[in-house]
């Protein structure tokens, strides 16, 4: 993780340098891309009881990522 964390603070700065606009965030992994609700996790799939979205764990902050940009 010190490895990530140092090329986060690299990148940061090298575009810092070139004008270019960036924030670090982390996406939710647990939160309902759609309503915003916690998600249960029975096995590898994420089930919304709110909105009754289900996708794969991973593909959760994708959906975020996709939402948020």
């Amino acid at each position: 993780m010190v490895g990530v964390r140092r090329f986060v603070r690299i990148l940061e700065r090298q575009l810092k340098w070139y004008g270019v606009a960036y924030e670090f965030r982390r996406l939710p992994s647990r939160l309902c891309p759609d309503c915003e609700v916690e998600m249960e996790l029975p096995g590898r799939k994420m089930k919304c009881l709110s909105c009754w979205l289900e996708e794969d764990g991973d593909k959760i902050p994708v959906l975020w990522a996709l939402k948020l940009y």
